[in-house]
């Protein structure tokens, strides 16, 4: 039986009380003297399988632990996730790896394989819960159903910027080709910047992405 305290999955939106566990973590384990050189912390989006298996088996400097924090994991190339999935079950015991992300989806293959062998920090995601069940309804295509979620987090007093940050997590793992990305990120940039300059009202803003994302549901796997 592998020892879960190799492994720590930290998540929810709460980004305080993540820091906070996070900062608890690296002192369970790490050294202040020798921390800057046991300790490796990644944006998923930037890291790449190679320097992933290099960090994981890198030696620590002292006699203790070494420390990779993967920000974002969500976001890791597909090769990286593979890779993890293999290696949380039988982990490197000089080594603790920490992975962040912003919603623990038990649907996700990925999350559930590093749960499984994982100490779980889990930390408020109520607004992703319901911004995910939006993207499902926008892959779905269903235009109506989607509007009615999003009013929802509308009137709940949820900020624009949370749910545009649900729908890219919640959309972007599961558009289908480079080309569908790229217009995804296109709609998703354009509805930021409309928000952000006050040249839409944010709610309007936000209906036109939901429409304009539910035509186009064939692109989603």
């Amino acid at each position: 039986m592998v020892k879960k305290d190799r492994i720590y999955l930290v998540t929810g939106q709460d980004v305080p009380a993540k820091d906070k566990a996070l900062k608890e973590i690296k002192s369970k384990y790490l050294s202040a003297l020798t921390e800057q050189f046991d300790l490796d912390t990644v944006y998923a989006r930037d890291v790449t399988l190679k320097d992933l298996q290099e960090k994981l088996l890198y030696l620590a400097v002292s006699a203790g632990h070494r420390m990779v924090v993967i920000k974002q994991a969500l976001s890791l190339k597909k090769d990286c996730k593979e890779y993890i999935e293999q290696y949380v079950q039988a982990p490197n015991p000089a080594v603790i790896l920490v992975l962040e992300m912003e919603e623990l989806d038990r649907k996700d293959r990925f999350s559930m394989a590093v749960s499984a062998h994982a100490t779980i920090r889990q930390f408020r995601q109520e607004i992703h819960k319901t911004t995910f069940a939006l993207a499902d309804e926008i892959r779905s295509g269903r235009a109506a159903a989607s509007l009615s979620i999003l009013h929802q987090l509308l009137k709940s007093g949820q900020k624009p910027e949370l749910i545009l940050g649900g729908l890219r997590s919640g959309l972007s793992r599961n558009t289908a080709d480079i080309a569908s990305m790229r217009r995804l990120n296109k709609l998703l940039l354009e509805c930021d910047l409309a928000v952000k300059t006050s040249t839409l009202k944010p709610s309007f803003a936000l209906e036109r992405l939901v429409v304009s994302l539910c035509s186009f549901k064939q692109t989603f796997r």
